[in-house]
């Protein structure tokens, strides 16, 4: 809740700042009359709105924030970059915390210093974060922005005026978090690109001063990815605003909840983020094992859908019938987690429960599971089969994965909920609330089970919309909204992550709180902004019984190795994660096609993983001919699926100078030719290392895009 603090603290806080810095004074002494504040700014519209200029008051980022007094208070200080990030901030940190802005441009240090009484407005923040420079080092003649011209801010009083600012802010008590400048590209009108570096190394002199501080390196991260900037301006496309509100909201997230303890005392409405290593550390995971599997796999129609689509009333009772002869004896959950890390994957997504609503582990909430005893499998050493995958797979070091339907065709009132089934009614939710707050908490007491038996769990995979989406006459798709809905699914989210607080969600019917998104059986033509998985098939859904994710019996077809090499080299160049699906006999063993081609991939990979695990996308928005691209730093991969004949050599779509360049398979030394006009080629072997795909690693120098 914002809270008026005393006045007369600031007045003893002024004199004591400027007997403090002594001769430097007279910089800041000029530019010292702060205007001062009413106590009501960010608390009353008309204020505010007296304070926002016509130019600025239709923009989203100087609306009116209307606070809930139940959570933390942020306030963002900085420029039209910050201006830029704000909505999305406010979007990451919804139901995390109130997120305010200063009223206007932020300006320079001078301006800073000359407003930052009425900006704080004496009120009661959680955490500030804040930045000045990009101002502070325009170059101006006549008043006017002019590259001929001096520093705005001479780069001493700029390191003056952030120390008293500093100071000023200190007193708040609030956590403060200083953002870098951003990149400053060539030909940006009234700037010099490179001195934003002098002014951060100046900042981050002074931030040494106050260890404090929280660092958020938005340089780094906009030097990172140019193509998101706009051209010749300091100012960046939604992208690139979307991407620096993502790294702010996740930095302020760990400052309001540092430890991330269980323990930790919560405020109800709040979701505890994630650590901000937690998504990279996914990110470098980068390969991972899907698995369906349960009763229906005794259909071998690979497409549970099938369900609801073709089957008569009778034909669907039959199926939910079917969990009374499934036992798989010949289920091994070392042999699974073995044919895992073989094929170099890292992590594991289990289907926990699937649209047809049979549980794969213990719970308290339904008898349609794998331990009823009308289940011949309840009778075996660990019926348990949810429990066995995780200790298999942690005995290998490799991280567990639940996934979890939201919608549930055999639970008596969550089929009145789960489209496309025979009931489904999405009115229902307002017409009958007590069917709707029954399916839910249902759900809810589930995945309480799920994340209090089985230890600290890595990630949460959701399926379909919560509820599903609904379509009118015209085939146009309209997501449910209810505000019932959304309370239940943010009471959901906020349990699981108070119970697991590094575990990670995927987007699939938690609004805005999952971590990263995931395309199902395609890549995106272009890479999502933020975290992204495509999940596919091993199998070949273009060819017959081959579709779906389900065993699809004997006669099923799988991708080459070449199809899922391809898909797997377009994706991390991408800079996104593969999921790749196989579908266990009933029996329990998984089809020897699968396991053969799995073992193909992890061959190639003991040898090109270096290509693989923690890369990161291309720099590069162009796609050679003959392949893809993953970076590590300056190291670039090649991944050469189209290998030169002899004689001729591979062209390289940078001008980087390479100083080195080597094949990963054996590690013999490619020669690098320069040509004219700075076109750099290689000079490969007559013969490719692999028949599908070949790594050549390769180091430059200068920048990267």
């Amino acid at each position: 809740m914002i809270k008026i603090s005393k006045p007369n603290n600031l007045l003893l806080l002024s004199i004591s700042l400027l007997l403090l810095f002594g001769c430097a004074n007279q910089i800041i002494e000029p530019h010292i009359q702060s205007e001062k504040n009413v106590g009501e700014l960010y608390t009353n519209i008309e204020a505010w709105n007296k304070v926002v200029s016509d130019k600025l008051r239709g923009k989203e980022a100087f609306s009116f924030v209307k606070a809930d007094p139940n959570l933390s208070n942020v306030l963002l200080i900085g420029n039209s970059i910050s201006i830029g990030y704000t909505e999305y901030v406010r979007n990451e940190l919804n139901r995390i915390a109130n997120v305010f802005r200063i009223p206007v441009n932020g300006g320079d240090t001078r301006k800073a210093i000359e407003q930052i009484d009425r900006w704080l407005d004496n009120n009661n923040w959680d955490v500030i974060h804040f930045n000045w420079g990009l101002h502070d080092l325009k170059r101006i003649v006549d008043k006017k922005m002019d590259i001929k011209g001096a520093s705005n801010v001479p780069v001493e009083e700029y390191k003056q005026n952030l120390r008293y600012l500093i100071n000023r802010l200190m007193s708040t008590k609030a956590k403060l978090i200083w953002a870098t400048t951003t990149v400053v590209p060539d030909s940006a009108r009234g700037r010099v690109k490179g001195e934003e570096i002098l002014y951060n190394n100046v900042a981050k002199d002074v931030i040494t001063e106050f260890p404090d501080i929280v660092i958020n390196d938005l340089y780094t991260l906009t030097s990172q990815y140019p193509e998101e900037q706009i051209k010749n301006n300091v100012h960046f496309l939604y992208e690139g605003k979307m991407r620096q509100g993502k790294q702010t909201a996740g930095i302020i997230r760990k400052s309001l909840f540092p430890e991330f303890k269980t323990s930790q005392a919560v405020k109800s409405d709040v979701i505890p983020g994630l650590p901000l290593n937690r998504m990279e550390e996914w990110n470098d995971w980068k390969f991972g094992l899907f698995i369906h599997w349960g009763p229906w796999s005794q259909t071998e129609i690979g497409a549970i859908w099938q369900i609801v689509k073709k089957d008569s009333p009778a034909e669907r009772d039959q199926r939910f019938e079917l969990y009374k002869t499934f036992n798989p004896t010949e289920f091994d959950a070392d042999e699974w987690a073995q044919v895992a890390q073989d094929a170099g994957m890292r992590y594991v997504v289990f289907t926990t429960k699937h649209h047809d609503g049979f549980c794969n582990f213990e719970t308290n909430q339904t008898n349609f599971k794998i331990t009823n005893p009308e289940c011949p499998y309840s009778g075996s050493t660990n019926p348990d089969i949810t429990g066995e995958i995780v200790r298999a797979f942690r005995e290998k070091d490799m991280a567990v994965g639940h996934y979890y339907s939201h919608i549930d065709w055999h639970h008596p009132q969550g089929k009145y909920f789960s489209r496309p089934h025979w009931d489904f009614d999405e009115s229902r939710v307002i017409s009958h609330p007590m069917d709707w707050t029954k399916f839910a908490d249902f759900e809810k007491e589930q995945l309480r089970e799920l994340m209090t038996n089985y230890g600290p769990i890595d990630i949460v995979w959701f399926d379909i919309r919560w509820p599903y989406v609904s379509r009118d006459v015209d085939g146009i798709h309209h997501r449910i909204n209810n505000p019932q809905v959304k309370e239940d699914m943010l009471e959901i989210v906020q349990m699981m992550r108070k119970i697991n607080p590094e575990m990670i969600i995927n987007d699939r019917g938690v609004h805005d709180w999952g971590n990263f998104a995931t395309p199902e059986q395609k890549i995106p033509k272009v890479a999502p902004v933020g975290y992204w998985e495509t999940n596919m098939t091993i199998s070949d859904p273009n060819r017959r019984k081959s579709g779906g994710f389900w065993y699809k019996g004997p006669d099923a077809l799988y991708k080459s190795r070449n199809e899922l090499m391809q898909v797997m080299a377009e994706v991390f160049s991408k800079g996104g994660n593969f999921l790749l699906n196989v579908g266990p006999q009933p029996s329990g063993k998984i089809p020897q096609g699968e396991i053969d081609r799995l073992k193909e991939i992890g061959d190639w990979m003991k040898i090109n993983g270096e290509a693989v695990y923690g890369s990161k996308r291309s720099p590069f928005t162009t796609v050679p001919d003959w392949g893809f691209i993953t970076r590590m730093g300056q190291k670039l991969y090649l991944w050469v699926f189209d290998w030169p004949a002899s004689g001729e050599t591979l062209a390289l779509p940078f001008d980087n100078p390479v100083t080195k360049a080597w094949l990963l398979d054996g590690g013999s030394s490619v020669k690098v030719i320069k040509n004219k006009g700075n076109a750099t080629t290689l000079r490969l072997p007559e013969f490719a290392p692999d028949s599908v795909v070949s790594i050549i690693a390769v180091e430059v120098t200068g920048n990267l895009p």
